[in-house]
């Protein structure tokens, strides 16, 4: 039985360290250090400024830069060409509207109502403020609400049983 425990034990090692080797002769271990330190190297280069470096070596960072906007310039030129092309191959029923669309009834009337609620807005800053309302119920005749007689027609009896 312990046979068999050392032999799995053994083999799962021996899968660990071919898998901890392959991962280290992919990834570099200074890279991982870098990486989880969060540092950043000091050359932050773009890949097109080294293929640039490897045409001329010699070349100054200005000459850099033209041949950039040289091949960024003649670069816009091509996608524009392609644009032009695939614009001629696509479909009317697939096409996007070349000018943009006037607005919308429905648009213009909430533009409409948006203009005229900041103008009541503006309107009630301009005008002075009127004096509170009272909030409390006004008072009824000389010395307040009158109490109801009850009505002449009507004969209160008391201990009368009805019904």
């Amino acid at each position: 039985m312990s046979s068999k425990l050392k032999k799995i034990i053994t083999g799962s090692i021996e899968a660990a360290k071919d898998s901890a080797r392959q991962v280290a002769s992919t990834v570099s271990p200074g890279k991982l250090i870098e990486q989880a330190i969060g540092s950043k190297s000091l050359q932050s280069e773009d890949e097109f400024s080294k293929y640039l470096k490897n045409l001329g070596p010699n070349l100054s960072k200005e000459q850099l830069k033209k041949k950039e906007e040289e091949l960024g310039a003649s670069d816009q030129k091509e996608l524009e060409e392609t644009r032009k092309v695939l614009r001629q191959t696509t479909p009317k029923h697939m096409m996007l509207p070349q000018t943009p669309t006037a607005a919308r009834p429905y648009e213009v009337l909430l533009q409409e109502e948006e203009q005229k609620k900041a103008q009541a807005v503006e309107a009630r800053k301009q005008q002075p403020r009127p004096l509170a309302t009272p909030t409390s119920k006004p008072i009824q005749g000389k010395l307040g609400p009158q109490k109801r007689t009850p009505s002449s027609g009507f004969e209160t009896k008391q201990n009368v049983k009805i019904g």
